[in-house]
């Protein structure tokens, strides 16, 4: 999908450069989206058939089938503890912030 956006703004500035309209097809998208996703698919198409990325693929697969998932209380026990920490952490660096710029303004000021 990033690719196709990038595609597609690259073909609306080519078009808006050259002063050409960018036409809008069946009135829903632009004629540059339609042709990045076209082309952006395509290609995917092509390389997902290649017989190395099936095979990762499906390694890929087989691994994440292993993968132990947390639980829904353990999920929400770490999230509580990382937004603890986060709030932590900004306070202490908002403190650190504060400090160091009265003591570089104290400095300067003498």
């Amino acid at each position: 999908m990033l690719v196709a956006w990038v595609l597609h703004q690259a073909g609306a500035l080519a078009l808006s450069i050259a002063r050409t309209p960018n036409p809008m097809v069946l009135e829903v998208l632009p004629a540059s989206a339609v042709i990045s996703i076209f082309v952006t698919s395509l290609a995917g198409f092509f390389y997902f058939r290649r017989p190395v990325v099936q095979e990762y693929s499906m390694e890929v697969l087989q691994e994440l089938r292993k993968v132990t998932w947390p639980m829904k209380k353990m999920t929400y026990a770490s999230t509580i503890v990382v937004l603890v920490a986060c709030v932590l952490f900004a306070g202490i660096l908002g403190v650190l912030d504060w400090a160091s710029n009265w003591v570089v303004t104290f400095l300067l000021s003498l």
